[in-house]
C-alpha cells in the first residue's frame, strides 16, 4: 500500500507510463485531491504517479514505484509527503516519509528511496 500525505494545492493522478514520462494530465486512471490517498499494489509492475496540478509534475513531482512479484499475501507499505511547493531540481520532490517493505517490493529499492528522501531532506 503506497500513502500520500499532501497539502492543498496538489493532486495524486495515477497515469500511464506514457503520461507520466510527458506529464500528460486529463487521462488519468485515477486521481485525488483529499490530502490522504491510499493506493493498493497488488501486483507485480509498474505504476506511475504525477501531480496534476499544471507545472508541478514537470517540476519534479511524479513518481514511479515498482512492484517486485512475491508470496501472496505479502503487503508492502509507504507513506509519501508532497511538499507545498515543487522543486526545480531533476530529483522526485515527493519524499518518503516512512517506508516498510516486504517480499512485494525489494528490501533495496526501499533502503535507497529513504536514504534519498533522508539525503534531500538533510541538504536541501
Amino acid at each position: 500500500m503506497t500513502v500520500f500525505n499532501y497539502g492543498g494545492g496538489h493532486t495524486v493522478e495515477e497515469v500511464s507510463s506514457t503520461d507520466y514520462t510527458s506529464c500528460t494530465v486529463g487521462n488519468s486512471i485515477s486521481s485525488d485531491s483529499s490530502g490522504s490517498t491510499t493506493i493498493t499494489l497488488k501486483t507485480a509492475g509498474s505504476r506511475y504517479f504525477i501531480c496534476g496540478v499544471m507545472g508541478h509534475c514537470g517540476s519534479g513531482m511524479k513518481l514511479a514505484v515498482t512492484v517486485g512479484g512475491g508470496a501472496t499475501g505479502t503487503s508492502s507499505s509507504t507513506t509519501t509527503t508532497i511538499p507545498t511547493t515543487p522543486s526545480s531540481s531533476t530529483t522526485t520532490p515527493f519524499t518518503t516519509a516512512s517506508f516498510s517493505s516486504s517480499a512485494t517490493l525489494s528490501p533495496s529499492i526501499a533502503i535507497l528511496l529513504t536514504w534519498a528522501a533522508i539525503f534531500k531532506l538533510v541538504f536541501s
